[in-house]
């Protein structure tokens, strides 16, 4: 049995008919009355005769056969796709509908844009064939409807939907810095743009809004000459911006733009950078977005019904590209810490240094601090005991990461507690502290611990001194007699005054 369904075109069809029935006229009603001795066979000979004559208008007969009288044939179906703009889209559409009827389609916005009072169009095509074309006016709830025939025939039909006499303007992107040859076809558009500067030589250079202020003006070309030829903050040197579509409609309402932003030097959350949307003249004033050291790859302008004229230009300007500061291995007895670990080449930054643990340093003391710019380390000297800062620049020529790390030269302690024994004092005794730290700047204790084995009695001179053994330094002295296998605590108080290490001598 032969199915128009399996035939993707009327032609075809008509072909596999002529192929089973060889010629045409009386003589299928003669095959189909003699020669065919099954109910069934004849039956499926009559529905193909009665296909062939509507697919072609050739009569083949003109009485019906006996028992068909009455015989309508099934209705046949066509099997609906679609096609749209970016901005047209059907509200629920069928997959398939009945051949000689109408369907109702309306087509409503498929973005923000709005379409109201715009004229849609809504096409037919019988493959690759227009076969109707229907024009309606969009109301103002956005949506055209259509009554669309559905033709005979085998196969699909394609419907496609898109505005009608909407002009359409294109968006181009362009990087603050950037050099374009002379060739380059943006250079040959009219109005042309603030953006290009043209110089003695031919080719253009790209101005950016150097000074932030969401337009461009003889102040940013100013700053641009002063850029070129090249500037390490060149757009086009750290980020690409891609247009999720290059052309927009001036004319409706809602519509937007976005722009996805790639890294190439490094990651987005150390960039400072502005996108400036706007036409030739700048009138209206055009949009700015301002991207500070975040990872949103994403800029998005709506309004672009704002009266814009002609092209859109969407201008990248780099205002900073930070590189990362790190402190590698800290000096024992701080914690070291950054204002802020961004850093460009020419930038100053101050490490803060705050004690940590029980150990103070007395002024004086000298670190090494090894920058990554430097072969030799720095010696820094230690102004006070408390929190103190440092200040370090990197070089301009400076234009990466950098480690710095740190380590002691001469360590002054400021509230160590050294324990001396002279040779005057009879072995064997046991001298010994119960602490070699004190806290610094508070009130504190320590003691010293004598045990005589000398086989006698013996008298113990202890002094303090408050820094190195030096008479000036003497805070007190004390003799004490200490009877053989006996034990001596003897215990002496710090003040908060104290800014020295504390000297023990025994004697």
């Amino acid at each position: 049995m032969i199915y128009s369904a399996d035939y993707p075109t009327t032609e075809a069809f008509i072909a596999a008919l002529n192929k089973e029935f060889i010629a045409v006229g009386d003589m299928h009603v003669v095959k189909a009355e003699y020669q065919l001795d099954r109910k069934c066979q004849i039956e499926d000979t009559f529905i193909l005769l009665q296909q062939y004559q509507k697919a072609t208008g050739t009569v083949l007969f003109e009485s019906s056969f006996e028992g068909f009288e009455n015989y309508v044939p099934p209705t046949g179906y066509r099997v609906l796709s679609y096609q749209h703009s970016s901005f047209t889209t059907i509200t629920t559409p069928p997959a398939d509908a009945a051949m000689g009827g109408n369907i109702t389609l309306v087509v409503t916005n498929a973005t923000n844009y709005a379409i109201a009072n715009l004229t849609v169009n809504l096409s037919v095509f019988d493959g690759n064939t227009e076969i109707a074309t229907y024009n309606a006016v969009a109301g103002l709830n956005n949506q055209a409807t259509f009554s669309v025939a559905i033709p005979s025939g085998i196969g699909p039909l394609t419907i496609k939907t898109a505005f009608t006499g909407v002009p359409s303007n294109q968006v181009f992107v362009v990087y603050a810095g950037e050099i374009l040859d002379s060739d380059n076809p943006l250079l040959d558009i009219s109005p042309r743009p603030f953006d290009f500067f043209v110089t003695a030589q031919g080719v253009a250079l790209v101005l950016g809004d150097y000074n932030g202020d969401g337009t461009l003006g003889i102040q940013d070309l100013t700053l641009g000459l002063g850029r070129y030829p090249a500037n390490r903050l060149d757009a086009k040197n750290h980020l690409t911006a891609t247009l999720t579509q290059d052309y927009y409609y001036p004319g409706l309402i809602g519509g937007s733009l976005t722009l996805n932003i790639a890294p190439k030097t490094r990651p987005l959350n150390k960039l400072v950078y502005a996108v400036y949307l706007h036409d030739a003249d700048q009138t209206p004033a055009g949009q700015r977005i301002l991207q500070t050291l975040t990872s949103d790859y994403s800029i998005i302008f709506n309004n672009l019904d704002a009266g814009y004229v002609g092209n859109l230009y969407a201008n990248i300007t780099v205002y900073n590209a930070y590189n990362t500061l790190t402190l590698g291995p800290t000096l024992p007895g701080y914690t070291i810490t950054v204002d802020n670990p961004d850093i460009e080449p020419g930038s100053t930054k101050t490490l803060s240094f705050s004690p940590s643990g029980i150990e103070r340093f007395q002024p004086g003391s000298t670190f090494n601090l090894q920058l990554p710019w430097n072969p030799q380390p720095t010696v820094v000297t230690i102004p006070n005991s408390e929190v103190f800062t440092y200040n370090i620049s990197v070089p301009a020529t400076y234009d990466q990461d950098a480690l710095v790390t740190f380590s002691w030269a001469n360590p002054l302690y400021a509230n160590r507690i050294y324990l001396i024994v002279e040779n005057s004092v009879p072995m064997p005794s046991i001298i010994s502290l119960n602490k070699y730290v004190y806290a610094y700047n508070q009130n504190d204790q320590f003691t010293v611990s004598i045990y005589n084995s000398s086989g006698s009695t013996y008298s113990y001179t202890i002094k303090m001194y408050n820094g190195a053994v030096n008479p000036a330094n003497l805070l007190n002295s004390n003799t004490i007699p200490v009877a053989n296998t006996a034990t001596l605590s003897f215990s002496r108080s710090i003040l908060p005054s104290y800014t020295n290490s504390v000297t023990v001598v025994v004697s």
